[in-house]
């Protein structure tokens, strides 16, 4: 838990948005943690020891990662992330948060199944058509909508390029 202590200088509303930032970066790194090895610790307090740190399963990651997303997102500014000019350069914003919520929700059919040696005893077809029934029953509750995987991509991607970003017409410039 990320506990930090305010005064009359720094308003518990702007604490807060620094918090929710910080907990999108961690859950990130999460998400690339479950993406590239699946089970790993969560660690989610300072005073966590080694001895009390257990390995976590690719479902209790995912779920970790996509309530942190989603907690912090209303907290998050609309602010620009990705111009220098800008106060919000660099950091955590809605639209990263979007785009991750949409990455988790495009790849969680893979991240929430035991997929361990699934591609190597089935067909293409097998596995397309698991993924797409499965991404099909996976819920998603942004912005108080709730959606399955896939409406879940659709809908963040809109909500990134209503906030101002979309992708290059040249594939290099990306």
């Amino acid at each position: 838990t990320i506990q930090l202590y305010y005064n009359d200088s720094l308003e518990k509303d702007v604490l807060d948005g620094y918090i929710a930032e910080l907990r999108t970066l961690r859950a990130v790194y999460y998400y690339y943690m479950l993406d590239f090895f699946g089970n790993v610790p969560i660690c989610e307090s300072t005073s966590q020891t080694i001895n009390d740190t257990k390995q976590s399963t690719r479902q209790e990651v995912y779920d970790f990662v996509k309530k942190e997303l989603l907690d912090c997102l209303p907290l998050l500014s609309d602010g620009k992330c990705q111009d220098a000019s800008n106060a919000y350069y660099g950091r955590m914003t809605k639209a990263v948060a979007y785009y991750m919520i949409a990455r988790l929700a495009l790849n969680s059919p893979v991240l929430t199944s035991d997929v361990k040696n699934f591609a190597s005893v089935n067909s293409p077809k097998q596995i397309n058509d698991f993924v797409s029934a499965t991404g099909k029953n996976i819920s998603f509750s942004v912005d108080g909508k709730t959606m399955n995987a896939w409406e879940t991509v659709v809908y963040c991607q809109e909500k990134v390029a209503s906030l101002g970003y979309a992708l290059q017409p040249k594939f290099t410039d990306n």
